[in-house]
Formats: C-alpha cells, sequence, structure tokens
C-alpha cells in the first residue's frame, strides 16, 4: 500500500503529547503499516521520545527532521498527507494562541485534533476533514489514524473549507477586529 505520511510541527517540550503519539504506534502494528510520522521541532522532550522510537523499533516509521529554517517549512507541509496536533487538555494551552492550528487550517490539509478548549474555540465539531481524539490514549489514536486513512480521499475534497477557516484568523483580519472593538467602544479609530 502507498505510504501515508503524518505532520507534528512544533516543540517537542513536554506535555505536547507527541510521547503519547509514539506511544501508541508502539503498541499497535496495524497502525503504523504504511505510515511515516513525520516529527519537526527539536526540546527538551526529544531526548526521551528517541529513546522511545530507538526501543520500540520505529526507526521506519517515525522521523526526526529538527528544527528546520522557515524558508523550509512550505515544503515540508507540502508533503504531508495529514496533520496532527495532540495537546493534552492542559491550562497553558487555553491562553496561548493556536498559530500551529491557524497554520495547518491555511493548507487545506486534514488534521487529528485532540478535543481540548483551544482547539474547539477554532474549530467547529462539524468541520469536515477533522478527526477528533477524545483522549491520547493508545485506542484513540489508532482509532484516528485509522479514521483519517480510510476517510483521507474525503477530507481531502473538502480543503477549502479548511482554508476559509483559517482566511478569517489572519492577522490583517484580527486588525480589523480590534479596530471595529476600538471603534464601537471608544468611538475612536
Amino acid at each position: 500500500s502507498e505510504q501515508f505520511e503524518l505532520l507534528y510541527l512544533g516543540s517537542l517540550a513536554h506535555r505536547r503529547g507527541v510521547k503519547e503519539v509514539v506511544e501508541a504506534l508502539a503498541a499497535d502494528a496495524s497502525i503504523r503499516e504504511g505510515l511515516v510520522l513525520r516529527i519537526v521541532g527539536g526540546g527538551p522532550g526529544e531526548s526521551e521520545i528517541r529513546h522511545l522510537v530507538k526501543s520500540a523499533g520505529l526507526g521506519e516509521t517515525v522521523r526526526f527532521e529538527g528544527s528546520v529554517p522557515p524558508e523550509k517549512v512550505p515544503a515540508i507541509l507540502r508533503k504531508a498527507d495529514a496533520f496532527i496536533s495532540p495537546l493534552p487538555d492542559h491550562k497553558w494551552w487555553r491562553v496561548s494562541s493556536p498559530l500551529k492550528l491557524f497554520e495547518y487550517l491555511a493548507t487545506g490539509k486534514p488534521m487529528l485534533l485532540t478535543d481540548i478548549p483551544p482547539h474547539r474555540d477554532v474549530v467547529s465539531r462539524d468541520l469536515p476533514g477533522i478527526v477528533w481524539l477524545a483522549d491520547l490514549s493508545a485506542g484513540q489514536i489508532a482509532r484516528g489514524l485509522d479514521e483519517m486513512r480510510r476517510r483521507h480521499a474525503e477530507f481531502a475534497a473538502s480543503a477549502q473549507e479548511r482554508r476559509d477557516l483559517a482566511s478569517r484568523h489572519t492577522w490583517a483580519r484580527q486588525a480589523e477586529i480590534l479596530a471595529e472593538f476600538l471603534c464601537e467602544t471608544y468611538g475612536v479609530l
């Protein structure tokens, strides 16, 4: 069968959910068949994840790219079939900007997202091409990967809807929202 590439782009700090994704791949050989998980980025949790990959014999499945210069990111995004944002439900994610989510949406490619408030604040449950993970258990991740692969052609056909959502969150649009707020609230601009 054809290779399916799942991309994680971001920090490998602890509490990012990447370790749990690798553990799910280690636990279930059927979900890793024909799959490449490409990890772009680095951080304090990287050595632990690399050790897990090595000890589980996942060297052919999990590929580490390390940190890359910004100009190389578009080519990496283009290569991926789908993206994953496996953030656990943690207070920190509720107050940070979901820039990675906007980047992923702007490509139009389908995504696996954990069902957490920051993801739901941006992406509605009915947006096509999103597979929601109820939690980061191996079973949920396996189910999500299976669904993503089975329905990938269907999800790819709805790319414009994801791009449209991203376009509503550009910096220019955010500036318009702020300007409207200032005008309405203070009568200035």
